[in-house]
């Protein structure tokens, strides 16, 4: 088969994987670790992503908007990430961070939402985040359990988390909510 015809069929059967595959399942491992095995290995990590087009994939995936701040977004870095915000009940927001390849959507930290999550660090291939961690009678407003960094490594292939992520569990003894 030619090498375009070949390249031509691969797109529709690897977006119809990533379809059903979905972003976030009910594992305590990252979203990443599924829908990215299955990317395509042509990743090309120095095209640009532009603000428009991470705002897209977060729109495609319920998330309202990008947070801002110094180490938010950085698009002439191979390895990036943007946190994106979702309404949820009752007026409380929560973040997930989505991570890129280039200009190449590649998943998410975890497969549900954080209360609140910051980007300390970026660098080529790791990206530290840091969760707000609640005590089980915390509101969402005043979290006092301190947080907790994670960081992700792109291995080539996937994200990888280094590290435990901390649950999500309301009543944990601490938890990202």
């Amino acid at each position: 088969m030619p090498p375009r015809i070949a390249r031509a069929l691969t797109w529709p059967v690897v977006l119809a994987l990533l379809a059903l595959a979905g972003c976030g399942g009910g594992s305590h491992a990252p979203a990443t670790s599924a829908s990215a095995a299955r990317a395509p290995a042509a990743l090309n990590p120095h095209a640009p992503l532009t603000q428009e087009a991470a705002e897209q994939v977060l729109r495609a995936h319920s998330y309202s908007g990008i947070v801002r701040g110094e180490h938010v977004y950085r698009p002439g870095q191979p390895f990036k990430v943007v946190v994106g915000i979702r309404e949820m009940a009752a007026d409380v927001p929560g973040q997930k961070a989505f991570f890129f390849v280039g200009d190449r959507f590649v998943g998410t930290d975890t497969p549900d939402v954080s209360g609140e999550v910051a980007i300390v660090r970026q660098r080529d291939d790791e990206i530290t985040l840091r969760y707000v961690l609640y005590r089980p009678a915390d509101g969402m407003s005043l979290p006092l359990g301190g947080h907790a960094q994670v960081t992700y490594r792109w291995n080539g292939t996937r994200v990888v988390p280094e590290g435990r992520i901390p649950s999500s569990v309301w009543g944990a003894a601490l938890s990202r909510r």
